[in-house]
Formats: structure tokens, C-alpha cells, sequence
């Protein structure tokens, strides 16, 4: 996928998802920096601990030996963003890496509002105690674990789409969650109608063989359960 020796920068480095992203990828040999506005966190901590090079603030100098750059639609604004779209280098959102990362294993994607955290912990949790060794990313410290990601040697990827842009549409799954569908995204989808649109454009890039596990309970969830031909749990 990319060359052992590439160096991977990632803009917003103290959040937990991106930062366990970071890590992921330091965690398979590559090169990783990294930048905030703070960097004091325990999950900068930690990938000071793995020998990342993390930076407080925001200056382009930061990009000088970074092949790849990596950021969040919170900083899709920032300077070092723009300067690097401006300057040819290679520049991906947090999603399109992690859909890229998901490509190789089989994919279980938590989406939908709340509660994907704790059902994400969970699932890897249980995964990881059947002996299945699962990599995964949590937007959330799991305690027994100590950490929000891990690369692990088995099949099995678990990854949370997170809150702050559609990162599901880009998610290579082979089992999708949908938690259900609430007002919590509406800051990015403007609608309650159109987080369920993207909710069921997710399902329907489900494999033919893929699984939908659809919270019922939920009754904005209803119009899911017909939006994609794939086998269905609620």
C-alpha cells in the first residue's frame, strides 16, 4: 500500500481517533509526526512513547520531511493543509487512510449516533478475548486495554466512523452496525434526512456476502432495513 519508508504527518494529533490512527501506523514501521495545539494529552504521551515527532502548534515547517499528510475536516482550513495541497504533496482525510488500512482485513464499521463508542469497545473487546487478535479504532480509551488502537495479527478489523464528517462512506465493511439516527450529526449533514441518506448509501457499498446489524429500537432506523439487499440483524 505505501512504501515502508513513507513519513506520515497528521494535522490534529491530540484528538483520540486521529491519534490512534497515528499510531496504527507507527505501530507498522512507518514514520509518524504529528501536530496540535496541544500536545500535552496522554494520547500524545503515547506516541511520544512509540518515537513519533509531535509539534505544538501550527506552522508549514512542520511538512518539510513528510511524505503524507493527514487531517480532519477541523482542519481542513488550517495553513499547513493548504500549503501542502498547494505544494503537490500527498493530502487524504483521517477516513481515507483508515477505508485504505480496512482493505486488507474484514471490516466491521460502527456508524450511526451514540453509543458507537462503547459498541466498537465492545465488539473488539470481544473479538480480542476469543482469541481473534482484531486491529481496531476506538474513539475512546478502552481502560482494559489502555489504549484506542491496536494492530493485531487476525482477520478482523473494528473501526468507529466518526462524528465529525461522513468517514463511513469511505470504510471498507464487511459487517456494518448502525447504532441509530439521531440529531447528533446534523452540524455536518444538516439533516436528520440526509444522515440517514448517508447512513444507506453506507449499506448499500455492503458485499454481496456483507451483514447489517441495525438497531430496531430506533424508529428513524426503519427506513434502513429496506435500503440495501444484504442480510439483516436487529
Amino acid at each position: 500500500m505505501f512504501h515502508t519508508t513513507t513519513h506520515f504527518h497528521f494535522i490534529g494529533c491530540s484528538d483520540t481517533s486521529m491519534s490512534g490512527l497515528a499510531l496504527l501506523m507507527r505501530q507498522q514501521g512507518y514514520t509518524v509526526s504529528g501536530c496540535d495545539t496541544d500536545i500535552s494529552s496522554s494520547t500524545c504521551k503515547r506516541l511520544i512513547d512509540e518515537e513519533c515527532t509531535l509539534f505544538g502548534g501550527h506552522n508549514i515547517s512542520h511538512l518539510k520531511a513528510a511524505d503524507v499528510i493527514v487531517y480532519t475536516a477541523a482542519f481542513r482550513h488550517v495553513e499547513e493543509v493548504q500549503y501542502a495541497k498547494s505544494h503537490n504533496k500527498t493530502v487524504i482525510t483521517h477516513a481515507e487512510l483508515l477505508g485504505q488500512l480496512m482493505r486488507r482485513s474484514y471490516g466491521i464499521v460502527v456508524a450511526g449516533s451514540h453509543g458507537k463508542t462503547m459498541t466498537t469497545a465492545l465488539i473488539a473487546h470481544l473479538l480480542r478475548d476469543t482469541g481473534q487478535a482484531p486491529r481496531f479504532l476506538v474513539n475512546g480509551i478502552m481502560q482494559n486495554y489502555k489504549t484506542q488502537a491496536s494492530n493485531g495479527s487476525g482477520e478482523w478489523f473494528v473501526a468507529q466512523a466518526r462524528k465529525s464528517d461522513p468517514s463511513l462512506l469511505h470504510l471498507a465493511a464487511t459487517l456494518a452496525v448502525i447504532t441509530g439516527v439521531d440529531e447528533e450529526h446534523v452540524a455536518r449533514h444538516q439533516s436528520v434526512k440526509e444522515v440517514g441518506n448517508a447512513l444507506s448509501s453506507f449499506l448499500q457499498k455492503l458485499p454481496f456476502y456483507g451483514i447489517a446489524v441495525i438497531c430496531r429500537d430506533d424508529k428513524k432506523t426503519k427506513p434502513l432495513l429496506n435500503a440495501h439487499q444484504h442480510h439483516t440483524i436487529t
